[in-house]
């Protein structure tokens, strides 16, 4: 399976030695996977992605980047 997500984030915050600040930025998240199932109803689940964020603090003109690949393993329960 595959999913994806896109992102918006802000944020006004008082930081004791600039006042009153705000950021803002963006981000996005791919995952891919596969699910083993064990019986009719229960699976395993494998996943691999990659996450990236960008945000930028306004009035210190400081860009943040952030970014990494994750792991994931899980198991399902499907109900009726």
């Amino acid at each position: 399976f595959l999913a994806g997500s896109l992102g918006y984030a802000s944020v006004d915050y008082d930081d004791s030695f600039l006042g009153r600040e705000s950021a803002d930025g963006f981000g996005y998240n791919i995952v891919g996977g596969i699910s083993y199932f064990l019986s009719d109803y229960v699976s395993l689940n494998g996943t691999v992605g990659y996450t990236s964020m960008t945000v930028d603090i306004d009035g210190v003109d400081v860009e943040v980047e952030n970014s990494g690949i994750n792991f994931g393993l899980g198991l399902s329960v499907y109900l009726r």
